[in-house]
This record gives C-alpha cells, sequence and structure tokens, in this order.
C-alpha cells in the first residue's frame, strides 16, 4: 500500500519523503518477523546481548533495508534519519523477542 502511495506522490517535497520514510518503518518491522534468533544466544546477558543485538540488527539493516533506502532516492539527512529510526525498530524488536524466549 506504501509502496503505491510512495510511486504516485513520492514526487511531492515534504509528502513523498513523509510516506518513503513511514514506508522504511514498515520495512523495518517487516524485516524483524523474518529474523531468526539464535537460541543459543538467548544465554548472553547484559553487554554481550546489547552488542549481540546492535551487529544482528545493522546486519540484518544493511543486507534488507540500505538498498531499499537507497532506491527510495532521499536526500541524505532524512535518509540518515530513516536508517537510525529503522535500527532502533529492529533493536527493540529483537529485545523484545529476546525477552519472550528469556522468560
Amino acid at each position: 500500500m506504501l509502496k503505491t502511495l510512495i510511486n504516485l506522490l513520492g514526487w511531492v517535497p515534504v509528502l513523498g519523503q513523509s510516506l518513503k520514510v513511514a514506508y522504511v518503518s514498515e520495512r523495518a518491522y517487516e524485516v524483524v518477523n523474518n529474523l531468526k534468533f539464535d537460541p543459543e544466544k538467548a544465554e548472553l546477558k547484559g553487554a554481550e546481548m546489547e552488542n549481540y543485538i546492535s551487529n544482528l540488527s545493522q546486519d540484518a539493516y544493511d543486507e534488507f533495508l540500505k538498498p531499499e533506502i537507497d532506491e527510495l532516492g532521499l536526500p541524505e539527512f532524512v535518509s540518515n534519519s530513516a536508517s537510525e529510526k529503522a535500527i532502533s525498530i529492529i533493536s527493540g524488536k529483537l529485545k523484545e523477542k529476546y525477552l519472550k524466549k528469556v522468560v
């Protein structure tokens, strides 16, 4: 749905960029749903877990979202902001998955 709106209204300066950032956020949630959490890593605690989730989030972003963000043609400032938001969404959802497995 958002991809269609982007194709139709992506050229509109403010609206188009807002739609593209919303699309990146939506795709970040989809990426999290497709990621597999290593059960052996559920035993990690504290800084080790933070580091693992941070690396996994960055890898998932680079593999799945970066090519799409580059394709959207966002200005660099907006692209950087969308990237940070996507990585924080992925990290947050991975932490939730981790907590569900531990508890």
